[in-house]
């Protein structure tokens, strides 16, 4: 059947085909899901025959197939837990839909320890390091538990002096919850650039590192390894003594073991790899929040904690404040394809892929956008390792942020009037592509000169809406100044903040 639709461009019959694999595999390691997913099968095979499948309601029609698939997983995978009480009786049998069996005796205690040991599947563990793995229920819960056992509490309590982070970064809930940590023995300092960070390390001033690869803030700049393990290596014994490193962003395309092997012989005490295992990992289906934790810790070098105790601490203030996985979200990642390697590789290169295909195509040449942030479009950054990001920033002038909501309704409008299959919402990582107009309430560091930016997230299928949108976003910056492209669609209503702070299309006024 496949050699007869040879015309199709390998875009959304490549998406169909991992869709049909990822069933199939569920069905292999699931028999109550095999049962439920024939006739999805079915359906998924007939429809690779289909002249229609690289078109615009092809798209919509694998959209409906993805979701389709994950709410029969879901499905399947809670009726194996849904039974399972939040207290058990202790002699209770209790079993994950592998059939594994599992106890605790409170479900903030459950321990995932099946679900750590396929997480050691992804990635290698490096020379001369000795690894352990942790989950929790998303990459803020592990970074929060990070922060209160291995940061704030890195020197006791009441140390002589402060212990001091400095973050290159700007994801704005990271900055609210060290926030919250920061206080007289806990210092926390924001680098605004690569020079900031070797400056600091260089003179000693730094306790702890905590660094995004490519920096989640409006500019996204790329983290300069290279640069920071000459720093580091000049400061000696004052360079800092943890290192944490937040891959949401990059996931796996990190070159940790480069990054570890840089430390030759003065290694830190220990790095800890976190990242959302929601987006990147789950081939864009979104079965359960979870935060993967990789702690690296040097063997045979002078520490104060091992691989193995660090593990342990984790886990115990996972615990106290509640932020395991739940045991339904531990059923729904038993997906056998969650942790593969391979598949999390190939997936996510898709989606940099087409995120750099489309920030390479925008011609910012208007007056709509000031410019577009990604590292492909900065000639100095594209060498760099990890220089990878799943969405492109699109700038909005500060003197405009009362006609965001004009943008927004016109996208919109656009996307219905062309067919283009591109949802407005939050985030990144799905095989579908988003959108999201984003004006800052409250200024948080460190965007506090920034005020809003058209965020695209394109997703791993390619199709015909990747060109279309790329035509739409050209076609828009190509507008001279905001109150021409207003005047061009006063036919369209603009959107209003609503609850959240997201934009929706203004309600009718009452009769």
């Amino acid at each position: 059947m496949l050699q007869t639709i040879k015309h199709i461009p390998e875009t959304c019959l490549t998406d169909c085909r991992d869709l049909i694999e990822l069933a199939e595999e569920l069905a292999v390691s699931q028999p109550g899901f095999q049962r439920d997913a024939v006739s999805w099968i079915t359906r998924a095979r007939e429809f690779l025959g289909e002249a229609g499948l690289n078109s615009y309601s092809g798209e919509r029609k694998l959209e409906v197939l993805a979701n389709e698939l994950r709410t029969l997983w879901l499905k399947t995978s809670f009726d194996a837990t849904t039974s399972i009480l939040k207290s058990p009786p202790h002699l209770k049998s209790n079993r994950l839909p592998s059939r594994k069996q599992i106890w605790f005796e409170y479900e903030r205690a459950f321990k995932p320890e099946q679900l750590e040991n396929e997480f050691v599947k992804v990635g290698d563990t490096p020379k001369d390091w000795d690894r352990r793995h942790a989950l929790f229920s998303s990459a803020m819960g592990a970074l929060t538990t990070i922060g209160q056992v291995f940061a704030v509490r890195l020197d006791g309590v009441n140390p002589d002096k402060a212990v001091r982070l400095g973050m290159f970064g700007g994801y704005f809930e990271t900055w609210r919850m060290l926030n919250y940590l920061h206080d007289r023995d806990f210092e926390v300092v924001h680098l605004d650039s690569n020079a900031d960070v070797h400056t600091s390390i260089a003179n000693g001033e730094l306790d702890i590192m905590l660094l995004e690869p490519v920096s989640y803030d409006w500019d996204m700049d790329v983290f300069d390894i290279d640069g920071f393990h000459m720093a580091y290596a000049a400061a000696g014994a004052k360079a800092p003594r943890v290192v944490i490193i937040d891959i949401t962003l990059v996931g796996t395309h990190f070159p940790l073991l480069d990054f570890l092997a840089g430390f030759k012989e003065q290694p830190p005490w220990m790095v800890l790899s976190v990242r959302s295992g929601l987006k990147l990992d789950q081939q864009g289906l979104e079965l359960a929040s979870v935060g993967c934790v990789d702690i690296f810790v040097p063997i045979n070098k002078s520490v104060p904690v091992s691989a193995a105790d660090a593990h342990e601490r984790l886990a115990a203030a996972r615990t106290v404040f509640g932020v395991g996985l739940s045991v339904n979200d531990a059923g729904a990642l038993e997906a056998p394809w969650i942790f593969d390697q391979k598949r999390l590789w190939s997936f996510s290169e898709a989606i940099f892929s087409n995120n750099e295909h489309f920030a390479s195509q925008i011609n910012v040449k208007g007056g709509i956008f000031s410019k577009v942030a990604h590292p492909v479009v900065h000639a100095h950054l594209r060498g760099r390792k990890g220089a990878v990001a799943p969405f492109v920033m699109l700038h909005l002038p500060i003197s405009q942020q009362r006609s965001f909501g004009h943008l927004v309704a016109i996208l919109v409008h656009e996307v219905g009037a062309r067919g283009l299959n591109w949802e407005m919402g939050s985030s990144f990582g799905f095989r579908g592509h988003r959108f999201e107009v984003i004006k800052a309430n409250v200024q948080v560091r460190p965007n506090e000169d920034q005020y809003g930016l058209l965020k695209v997230a394109m997703g791993s299928r390619g199709g015909p809406s990747v060109a279309g949108i790329i035509e739409l976003v050209n076609d828009i910056a190509a507008y001279p100044d905001w109150q021409t492209l207003k005047t061009a669609y006063a036919h369209v209503a603009p959107y209003v903040r609503g609850k959240g702070g997201l934009f929706v299309a203004r309600p009718p006024r009452a009769v």
